[in-house]
């Protein structure tokens, strides 16, 4: 019995450690959702699917403003920003945003990914910028 216990404790733990992150979809497949008007872009956010800090909601901040929050693992958000230049970070907390990145739209979609690196009591998420189409 002790035997059939730990082989089911291992193969959950396995399965943790190996989850892989569901494939992005590509940036001229996205279908939006928001409507931006004149002078107007959309910043898509892409949460990975992954089993590492799945239960954390991730927050989004935009200008160092709280864009969103409450995103959960495989899960993306469309917000609409206006043309020029902006900051983004993602993390769980005011404390934890994660790096900052600075990009620039006009008229375009944009879209991050967003990849959960735990910490020890939060989490922040790397952003790697994915896509970029105009609208």
């Amino acid at each position: 019995m002790k035997r059939i216990v730990l082989l089911v404790l291992l193969l959950g733990l396995l399965v943790v450690l190996f989850s892989c992150a569901s494939a992005p979809l590509g940036v001229e497949s996205i279908s939006l959702t928001v409507n931006p008007g004149l002078n107007e872009s959309v910043v898509i956010i892409q949460r990975a699917k992954t089993a590492v800090g799945s239960a954390i909601p991730m927050r989004v901040w935009i200008n160092e403003t709280d864009a969103a929050s409450g995103i959960r693992s495989g899960n993306e958000i469309q917000l609409i920003v206006p043309n020029g230049q902006h900051t983004i970070q993602a993390g769980s907390t005011n404390i934890d945003r994660g790096n900052s990145i600075t990009f620039d739209v006009n008229d375009e979609v944009i879209v991050f990914l967003a990849e959960p690196r735990m910490g020890v009591m939060a989490a922040r998420f790397n952003l790697t910028q994915i896509g970029k189409r105009n609208l």
